[in-house]
């Protein structure tokens, strides 16, 4: 629990509801078949396409919920480029 105090919230009858994590391995490998085999398109989540230098800027926009950001790609010296269809890299600079 990373130093939080659990037991003070069972003490007083606090329920956490909702605040699990997703049972993604239920899921994964029919989802993963699904994007390897072409009938479910990931790259409709991606909002956009952001270098990995603008990441402070991206962040304070992510966090004030501006620029409808959702999903970002963030691009490393690594990275391929753009698939069809994606977002193509956006800079605020």
């Amino acid at each position: 629990t990373n130093h939080f105090n659990i037991g003070g919230l069972m003490e007083r009858g606090i329920r956490l509801i909702g605040n699990g994590q997703a049972p993604v391995h239920l899921y994964w490998k029919d989802l993963l078949k699904m994007i390897q085999d072409g009938s479910l398109d990931s790259s409709i989540m991606l909002s956009h396409r952001v270098n990995i230098d603008e990441m402070d800027t991206l962040y304070q926009k992510f966090d004030a919920r501006a620029d409808n950001l959702q999903k970002v790609f963030v691009q490393t010296r690594f990275s391929d480029p753009p698939a069809p269809g994606t977002p193509a890299l956006t800079s605020w600079k």
